[in-house]
């Protein structure tokens, strides 16, 4: 991979961010995700992992619609390559209106897998959660307990 593979990547990246804070799929992550049955989404939600891209470009369209009028940053903290594979462990920095809640922060650490599919690179992997900020171990068992 070359230095402009991966900076052409990062800049993808964070378009596909900004249109999902702005309630956009197909401008976004529609035409990032790969359509592999070994796709695998962790949503920063929370829950049962999601497997396979077409359930995932199922489920994408809905769930972005509830959010408008984001703006995002990506902050690379660091990358693996390797082959056909690349790893970006990157910060989304966000606000976005979202669940009648304006410009509400919706900040998000991030691993993302991408794999060269077809001579493209397509996003294979994501684990996205809202925990960007250092907690105690109190908070942390109260997250983790069961409802």
């Amino acid at each position: 991979m070359t230095d402009d593979e991966l900076a052409e990547i990062v800049v993808r990246t964070e378009r596909a961010n900004q249109a999902w804070v702005d309630g956009e799929w197909d401008a976004g992550y529609g035409s990032f995700i790969s359509h592999a049955d070994d796709v695998s989404i962790y949503g920063p939600f929370g829950g049962p992992l999601t497997l396979g891209g077409k359930e995932w470009a199922a489920r994408g369209p809905q769930a972005v619609k509830q959010f408008s009028n984001g703006a995002s940053k990506l902050h690379v903290l660091a990358s693996y390559q390797s082959g056909d594979l690349l790893v970006l462990v990157t910060l989304e920095e966000q606000r976005t209106d979202i669940a009648n809640k304006v410009r509400h922060p919706w900040s998000l650490r991030t691993t993302q897998v991408y794999r060269r599919e077809g001579g493209e690179w397509k996003v294979v992997h994501r684990h996205a959660d809202p925990l960007t900020r250092f907690r105690s171990t109190e908070e942390t068992l109260a997250l983790a307990a069961p409802p």
